[in-house]
């Protein structure tokens, strides 16, 4: 039983690393395209003339 304890702590330790890494990686992926996602569809949108005429409000 003094065998399987320290092993069983170091898949434990091993498993938590690869979370904690997964989820960092996950949360920059997301972030780095809401932000280039955003950047880009407002450059689109200033960009094109016929989007701004049909946001402006008409006279």
């Amino acid at each position: 039983m003094s065998n399987e304890e320290p092993i069983r702590a170091v898949y434990q330790v091993s498993a938590l690393r690869a979370l904690v890494m997964v989820l960092l990686f996950l949360s920059m992926v997301i972030s780095i395209i809401v932000f280039t996602g955003g950047d880009e569809a407002g450059q689109e949108r200033a960009a094109d003339p016929a989007a701004m005429e049909l946001s402006s409000p008409l006279p």
